[in-house]
């Protein structure tokens, strides 16, 4: 830190100060329900306990509220990197938190079928990674969510 005068002082940071503080940013410009979290792994590299820890955590990547009634006939996720070599897949959660529609993430393109799930006008629907791959030699990454529903 520059005291001015030519004079200087040292300031320690730590890694985990940086991530909490760009994680704080970046939270407050992604919009209501979004949350990035931080992971600084113990060494240079993260170890495989980390690494299972870390995987074994939910993240909701959006909510929102339907004015109306509805009923979902489909979610589809495309995923721009697609899993390989996995020992777990992820799972994609639709749920008001009492009846869930899950998907499991098994390639880049992934589709529920056709289905029928109902939930009420004003009930808060979240999609979350519900369960996130593990032991994978390529782990699915940048995906979109599409949710196809009709008002009832």
């Amino acid at each position: 830190m520059d005291l001015g005068d030519k004079r200087t002082m040292e300031y320690r940071i730590t890694a985990r100060e940086i991530a909490e503080d760009i994680a704080r940013e970046i939270n407050g410009d992604s919009g209501e329900g979004s949350y990035h979290g931080v992971f600084v792994a113990a060494g240079d590299a993260p170890s495989e306990s980390e690494l299972a820890k870390r995987a074994a955590v939910s993240r909701t990547g959006s909510t929102w509220t339907p004015d109306k009634s509805i009923t979902v006939t489909r979610v589809q996720v495309q995923a721009k990197t697609a899993p390989s070599g996995r020992a777990t897949n992820a799972i994609v959660r639709l749920t008001d938190g009492t009846t869930p529609a899950n998907l499991t993430i098994a390639a880049a393109a992934n589709d529920s079928g056709a289905i029928t799930q109902n939930y009420a006008a004003g009930a808060s629907l979240t999609i979350a990674v519900q369960t996130a791959a593990a032991g994978c030699a390529t782990s699915p990454a940048d995906a979109n969510v599409v949710v196809q529903y009709r008002m009832q």
